[in-house]
């Protein structure tokens, strides 16, 4: 498919087909590194705030209303690779089932924190937890009937990787909030990192 796509003279056609391409064979190789249990690749001192704009901006680009607020600056530690499949992950759903997201980061005495919030239907309290399992689709939306399930299992695999926690909450007046908190770098760690 990648061949016949160089082939295309149109392109807009082109850009669109090589970006679909592109998600198609990052679902994929997500889908086999849940199922081989595989995520944490090199990990190095990151600022947290720079990889979300970085994220929300590629998901402007694609026409979704997605936006970042938070701190400008904040070290944790782990892999820029897994982390930002985790958070393209969560906005993913963020878009598919809500409508205007907003990736917010903030920081507690101990912890970074990072809320994607939605003003979709959000997701009953008795069900929140299942989602977070492998292969458990949300029938919120009938038009949303892509992927397999995988995206909040993949997400909570990866952060829970990284020592860290992914609940989810119910948003003010509807939506959800998916919530990962991180351990933060302090300065100590980031002189010797």
């Amino acid at each position: 498919m990648r061949l016949r796509a160089e082939y295309i003279e149109s392109g807009d056609t082109k850009l669109k087909l090589l970006r679909d391409l592109d998600q198609m064979e990052a679902m994929v190789r997500s889908c086999l590194d849940y199922l081989r249990g595989g995520f944490q690749q090199e990990v190095v001192a990151l600022d947290l705030a720079s990889l979300l704009q970085a994220v929300v901006d590629q998901f402007g680009d694609m026409g979704a209303d997605a936006r970042y607020d938070g701190v400008d600056h904040l070290s944790v530690l782990g892999s820029p690779d897994d982390l930002e499949r985790a958070f393209s992950n969560l906005i993913d759903n963020a878009v598919k089932y809500g409508e205007s997201p907003e990736v917010r980061l903030w920081e507690s005495d101990e912890a970074a924190v990072v809320e994607v919030v939605d003003r979709g239907p959000g997701i009953p309290p008795e069900k929140r937890e299942s989602m977070l399992e492998p292969f458990e689709r949300g029938d919120v939306n009938a038009s949303a009937n892509e992927g397999f399930g995988l995206g909040l299992a993949i997400a909570r695999a990866i952060v829970e990787a990284h020592g860290g926690r992914l609940t989810l909450d119910e948003r003010t007046g509807g939506g959800l909030i998916a919530r990962v908190s991180l351990a933060k770098l302090n300065s100590k760690q980031n002189e010797t990192n």
